[in-house]
């Protein structure tokens, strides 16, 4: 059984306990002291003073004031504390609950109560006994009439479908990496990290028509229509920006998506015959560039950088190492037969799809007809265990009854 752990008695100075807060367990109720400094006004001599705990029982606290027996307080032995009266009669004194100004405990408010009608005083009142007249509030009156109720289709900002081609990733990066620099070079660093629209086919021709320029001390130039790419970044024609409340119900107009288009792999091997490869060196220290380009590869190619590795991310070609990573294969034997056909073409050496079981042996060696009629003979299934009693506790653990 447990028991609480008695705690011991401080070790700095003694301080007396009347000038403590916390009420003791052996300290007299409120409701005695009041008794004592009533009967002290009455008799007109000196205000009455209560004695404190003994020093011994100082450290038993309850939550609660209780009455003390008088033989656990040691008569004159403690120092006496003075009760005064408050301005409404109250009984105040030295470490009582009435906590000072500005303190931690708020007292809260005194309930108040409505007159009864038979209570007042005015003879033209009359008592309301419908609710004509009053505000309503809430209800499902004109829901059907309100605009924030009738909104368009979800429109995600991460695409449907994964791209994990390595050209088609290679011309996303080069995008993000092309717009997010004419952000900066325009002065528009808030745009950064805000939402940037889409973009259709033409506008994604037009920023791979750009050209990048890297500089010896890193400095990052743009060669070609950088107004036509700061202009395809502004919302307009119809596009609006999300707001910050449209996924509460703050915004009634819903957002509409440009269509969206991919360029073939064919397409981007044309325009990157004219890229110059120093574009790859691009750095991208800067955490707000960093945070624009992979929030901008996210939007258009549905690949996400893990954080985990965005250190690694320095510069572009570290961010093309990490997005174009082959994708892991579903099973082994499926990474045998696509990578290393030196082991399909063994003698010696067979490669199934599925895991071989004993039947299956015995099937490659011509014995399983024997098998299957010591089977039919003791009237016994061919395959499987269909004479055994399902697991019933499984069906119960997925929620069967």
């Amino acid at each position: 059984m447990r028991r609480i752990v008695r705690l011991r008695r401080p070790s700095g100075p003694a301080v007396s306990a009347a000038k403590h807060p916390i009420a003791p367990l052996a300290c007299p109720s409120l409701a005695a002291r009041a008794s004592i400094h009533t009967t002290s006004q009455t008799s007109g001599t000196t205000p009455a003073t209560v004695p404190s705990c003994s020093p011994r029982l100082a450290r038993f606290y309850s939550t609660q004031n209780q009455a003390v027996p008088r033989s656990l307080v040691t008569p004159g032995a403690e120092d006496e504390v003075p009760l005064s009266t408050g301005p409404e009669g109250e009984i105040v004194g030295e470490g009582t609950a009435q906590e000072p100004e500005g303190g931690l405990y708020v007292t809260p408010p005194r309930r108040t109560t409505a007159k009864r009608p038979d209570e007042i005083a005015d003879t033209s009142y009359v008592p309301a006994t419908v609710a004509d007249g009053l505000e309503s509030v809430g209800g499902l009156g004109g829901w059907w009439e309100k605009k924030d109720h009738w909104k368009g289709d979800f429109v995600g900002f991460r695409p449907k479908r994964k791209i994990v081609e390595p050209l088609v990733l290679e011309a996303a990066v080069r995008r993000a990496v092309a717009e997010a620099f004419a952000l900066r070079q325009a002065g528009r660093d808030d745009d950064l990290v805000g939402v940037w629209p889409e973009g259709d086919l033409p506008q994604m021709r037009r920023s791979l028509e750009l050209g990048i320029t890297v500089a010896k001390d890193g400095r990052v130039s743009l060669n070609g229509d950088v107004a036509g790419l700061l202009d395809d970044l502004s919302w307009k024609d119809g596009l609006q920006e999300p707001a910050e409340g449209s996924a509460t119900g703050g915004s009634s107009t819903p957002r509409k998506a440009a269509k969206k288009t991919v360029l073939s792999a064919e397409e981007v091997s044309e325009h990157r015959e004219s890229w110059d490869a120093s574009w790859k060196s691009v750095a991208l220290d800067d955490p707000r560039m960093k945070f624009a380009v992979t929030k901008r590869i996210f939007q258009l190619t549905g690949q996400l950088v893990p954080d985990h590795k965005l250190p690694e991310v320095t510069n572009v070609h570290a961010l093309l190492r990490v997005l174009q990573k082959p994708p892991k294969p579903q099973t082994l034997t499926e990474e045998i037969l696509k990578r290393r056909q030196e082991l399909v073409e063994l003698p010696n050496v067979t490669f199934s799809a599925k895991r071989v079981t004993r039947g299956d042996k015995e099937k490659a060696v011509g014995r399983f007809k024997l098998i299957e009629e010591e089977l039919r003979k003791r009237d016994l299934p061919l395959e499987g265990h269909g004479f055994a009693r399902k697991n019933k506790e499984r069906e119960w653990l997925k929620g069967g009854v």
